[in-house]
């Protein structure tokens, strides 16, 4: 089998694909293996490549259960999904035609990108209103983002084109930092953000998102079907792969089509269509 060629896009690119396709936490001793192993190099020259991907802001290091272990960095610019880029405040990035950039200040809030469900709801966002056109954008549309964490996921939904949002959480702290974010996009005005339950809410929206449990999405379901309209989109994510199949049917009692889905070391995420 022919080995990958060396350069520096080669090299980058298989070691953001390690890190992809490991569902378990990849330290370094492990990094540094598979890189020598796929590029046929010694362990040496693979630590050097470890060395110079920190050092060039591409992966970082990060303690998780007591051991370090090797991640993307997050310190930068990273697309999330076809149209959507993250970054930090203050890092340079030009963007595409097509392209949204969402500022996301460093915080303690869910939502930052580092685990795979708010990169799969993000991409799911982004499927059900680009590609799959699931909601009509020209009137007062509205999107509900319920336990929006550090706010990702409303943001990204308002720059994709939806009108107006409101994003809930239980944590205040958490709802702090969403609208600090939402600020930093220029959103204070399309985006309320509370602490409050959504048995509590009110009104009707054309997108739903919840990035949580499946213990937590099953209890809260019936509230998300009563705020949502008709036609409307619902993106879901914070489901492991063997709950899949028990959270479609859940939903299929609600009348809801699946009209897509995404896995990623072991997460999954759905796209239903409520007609």
């Amino acid at each position: 089998m022919n080995k990958p060629s060396q350069t520096a896009f080669d090299v980058k690119t298989a070691a953001l694909r390690i890190l992809e396709e490991r569902t378990d936490g990849v330290t370094p001793q492990v990094f540094v293996g598979l890189m020598a192993d796929v590029f046929g190099q010694s362990r040496r020259w693979a630590r050097s490549v470890l060395c110079g991907l920190v050092a060039d802001g591409e992966l970082a290091y990060r303690e998780q259960h007591g051991h370090t272990i090797i991640e993307p960095s997050f310190d930068r610019a990273v697309r999330f999904s076809t149209h959507v880029v993250v970054k930090p405040p203050g890092k340079a990035y030009t963007p595409a035609q097509d392209e949204i950039v969402i500022r996301l200040a460093p915080g303690a809030a869910f939502g930052t990108g580092q685990h795979p469900t708010t990169r799969l709801s993000v991409r799911g966002i982004d499927a059900a209103l680009t590609t799959l056109s699931l909601v009509e954008l020209q009137g007062d549309s509205a999107v509900l983002d319920v336990g929006t964490g550090s706010g990702i996921l409303a943001i990204a939904a308002l720059m994709l084109g939806i009108r107006r949002g409101v994003g809930v959480d239980i944590d205040p702290c958490a709802v702090d930092e969403a609208r600090r974010n939402a600020a930093l996009n220029d959103l204070s005005e399309r985006l309320s953000v509370d602490a409050v339950p959504v048995e509590a809410l009110h009104g009707v929206f054309n997108l739903v998102l919840a990035n949580l449990r499946y213990p937590t999405l099953r209890r809260i379901l019936p509230e998300m079907f009563r705020v949502s309209s008709s036609p409307a989109a619902w993106v879901f994510s914070g489901i492991r792969i063997d709950e899949i199949r028990p959270f479609r049917a859940l939903c299929g009692m609600y009348d809801v089509a699946c009209r897509w889905a995404a896995v990623e070391k072991g997460w999954a995420a759905m796209v239903f269509e409520r007609p």
